[in-house]
């Protein structure tokens, strides 16, 4: 028989869900649990097979969008290199630095410190070693092993073709 006053219906409906959600507590938690990983699953097919079907439009697009935005993203990337947790993490990297670093306290102090020699690296050094052809690299070490070889050295040597062509 349904209850006429509504502020007592209020409660026991209230009462009587209170009851049922602790009674089934476990078995809801359960079932949302189990729902959450279908749809973790669900998700992680249709994404796989959206990235299979449409990988090289993605990667297009990609192309695209960094050809478009190619000064703003050198800025952003420029900006993002100078923070100074990047330069900290690129210092302690760098053992030269380290090494000024060293020779910096050990003069700067009551001279405990050892002296370190700081070398300066050029710039220029990885361009350089990139610009030079392989084969005149191989040549030049070859000349290096025979310390600028003489017309006796080339009879005997290994590389007799090519040494012969170094030397003329």
């Amino acid at each position: 028989m349904p209850i006429k006053d509504k502020a007592k219906a209020a409660a026991y409906k209230k009462e009587f869900n209170k009851k049922w959600y602790e009674k089934n507590k476990e078995k809801r938690m359960a079932q949302i649990k189990e729902r959450k990983q279908k749809n973790k699953e669900r998700e992680l097919a249709y994404s796989r097979k959206n990235y299979e079907l449409h990988h090289d439009k993605i990667l297009e697009r990609k192309k695209e969008y960094r050809e478009r935005n190619k000064e703003t993203l050198a800025a952003k990337l420029k900006i993002y290199r100078n923070r100074p947790e990047a330069k900290e993490a690129r210092r302690a990297k760098d053992k030269e630095y380290r090494l000024r670093q060293k020779a910096a306290k050990a003069a700067a102090g009551d001279g405990k410190g050892d002296a370190v020699p700081t070398t300066t690296r050029p710039t220029a050094t990885k361009k350089s070693k990139r610009a030079v052809d392989p084969r005149q690299d191989v040549a030049m070490s070859l000349v290096a092993l025979h310390d600028l070889p003489t017309s006796s050295d080339v009879k005997h040597c290994p590389w007799r073709g090519i040494c012969s062509d170094l030397s003329t």
